[in-house]
């Protein structure tokens, strides 16, 4: 559990990004432009055995698992997070250039110590 984690284990370097949906490209499309959030202090851990067969039953293309503290009012507030969490549709940018979608972000135990991140790899084609 993420009560137990330890600073010092979080050892890698990682993007947060949100898409806004809020914004219109000159077409009047939806932006699919992300904003860079932070970078922050985690650990990724890849998801193997029957806890990747447990996790995929609920999120089928769930690849990792992340670990963050809680970031408090380092995300921004908008009309689509007004509470300034991490949510499903943000991603992060790990050092090795890999992508990682967030499926589920789980504010553990709510409260507001930890962030539990359920990440699907997007690989690139």
């Amino acid at each position: 559990m993420m009560s137990n984690f330890r600073a010092g284990r979080l050892r890698e370097r990682i993007d947060l990004y949100d898409v806004p949906g809020e914004s219109q490209d000159n077409y009047g499309q939806v932006a699919q432009t992300a904003s860079k959030i932070g970078t922050f202090w985690g650990s990724i851990q890849t998801l193997r055995g029957r806890e990747l067969a447990t996790v995929q039953q609920a999120y089928t293309l769930a690849t990792h698992r992340v670990f963050l503290r809680w970031l408090g009012s380092k995300v921004p507030t908008s009309t689509r997070n007004p509470h300034g969490l991490i949510r499903v549709g943000m991603y992060l940018m790990c050092r090795d250039g890999s992508r990682l979608d967030i499926v589920m972000a789980d504010n553990e135990m709510r409260q507001n110590r930890d962030w539990r991140l359920i990440c699907s790899e997007k690989v690139r084609i």
